[in-house]
C-alpha cells in the first residue's frame, strides 16, 4: 500500500480539521539550503490576515501561526544560518508582527494574545541573539527590540497595558535587558552599547511612567521599578561594575543617576507625590543613597 508524501500528509491533514478561514493571504520566499517555513491561518474566526516569510541562507526557521485573528500581519525575513523566528498572534485584531535575523543561531518569539492594533519588531545581526516580545490582553502597545549584538537576550513584557511603548537596543556581547509594563500609556527605553556582561531592568505598574537607561562599559547593572503614576526615571551608566536601583512608588517623581568610572553604587527611592532626585557619580567606589 502506497503511503502518503509528507506534503500529501499534511494537506490531508488540513482537510480532516474541517478548518474554516476566510480572505487569508500567505506568501513563502525560499533560497539556499534546507529550510522551514511554516504558516498556520487556519480555523474559525481567522479571516483577513497576511503573512510573508523570506528566507536566505541555509537551515532557517520560520514560524507563523494566526489562530482566531483577524486583519492582522506577520513579516519574517531571514539571512544567515540556523535562525529562528517564531510569531504567534491568537484572538486579536489589527495586529503587526515583524522580524529581521541576519547572521548565525538568532532567535526571535512574539506572541500577542488577546490584543488589539499593537505592533512588534525585532531585528538581529550577530551570533546567538535572542529576542521575546510578550503583549497580552491590551491595545495600541509597540514593542521594539533591536540586536546589534552576540549573545545577547532582550525581552519586552506587557500585560493588560493600552498605548505603551517598549525599545530595547543592544550592541556589544552577552548583554541583557528586560522591561515589563503593565496599566497605560508607559514608555520605556534601555539602550545598551558597546561592552558587554551588562544588565537592565525596567518594571512600571499604573499609568503613564517614564524609563530611559543607558550602558557602555562591563558588568553594570541598573534597575528602575515605577508604581503609581506619572513617574520619570533616568540611569546612565559608563564604566564597570557599577550598579544603580531607582524605585519611585506614588505620583509624579522625578530621579536620575549617572555614574561614570568604577564600582560606584546608588540607590534612591522615593515616596508620596512630586519628589525630586538627581546622583551624578564620577571615580571609583563612590555609594550613594537617596530616600523621601
Amino acid at each position: 500500500m502506497k503511503t502518503l508524501t509528507p506534503i500529501a500528509a499534511a494537506i490531508a491533514f488540513v482537510i480532516s480539521g474541517a478548518a474554516m478561514a476566510d480572505d487569508n493571504t500567505a506568501y513563502q520566499d525560499q533560497h539556499g539550503m534546507g529550510h522551514l517555513g511554516y504558516i498556520d491561518q487556519a480555523g474559525p474566526g481567522s479571516h483577513h490576515n497576511y503573512v510573508k516569510q523570506e528566507q536566505h541562507g541555509g537551515y532557517n526557521t520560520a514560524v507563523s501561526i494566526q489562530e482566531h485573528e483577524h486583519h492582522s500581519t506577520v513579516l519574517q525575513h531571514q539571512e544567515g544560518y540556523s535562525n529562528y523566528a517564531n510569531a504567534y498572534q491568537k484572538g486579536g485584531a489589527g495586529n503587526t508582527a515583524m522580524s529581521e535575523q541576519m547572521g548565525i543561531d538568532n532567535s526571535s518569539l512574539t506572541f500577542q494574545f488577546d490584543e488589539y492594533d499593537s505592533f512588534s519588531y525585532h531585528f538581529q545581526d550577530g551570533h546567538g541573539n535572542k529576542a521575546r516580545t510578550y503583549q497580552l490582553s491590551g491595545s495600541g502597545n509597540h514593542a521594539t527590540i533591536l540586536q546589534n549584538s552576540d549573545y545577547s537576550y532582550a525581552s519586552v513584557t506587557q500585560v493588560n497595558s493600552y498605548g505603551s511603548e517598549a525599545m530595547v537596543s543592544q550592541a556589544g556581547e552577552m548583554n541583557r535587558a528586560d522591561t515589563f509594563q503593565t496599566g497605560e500609556s508607559h514608555r520605556t527605553h534601555l539602550i545598551q552599547a558597546e561592552g558587554g556582561h551588562n544588565d537592565l531592568d525596567s518594571r512600571q505598574i499604573g499609568y503613564g511612567h517614564e524609563a530611559h537607561m543607558y550602558q557602555d562599559g562591563w558588568n553594570n547593572e541598573g534597575d528602575i521599578s515605577q508604581a503609581g503614576s506619572h513617574h520619570f526615571g533616568k540611569t546612565i551608566q559608563v564604566g564597570y561594575n557599577n550598579d544603580v536601583y531607582v524605585g519611585q512608588i506614588g505620583e509624579k517623581h522625578h530621579a536620575e543617576v549617572a555614574q561614570y568610572g568604577t564600582s560606584n553604587n546608588s540607590l534612591v527611592a522615593q515616596f508620596g507625590h512630586n519628589e525630586t532626585a538627581k546622583v551624578l557619580q564620577y571615580g571609583q567606589n563612590n555609594n550613594s543613597f537617596v530616600r523621601q
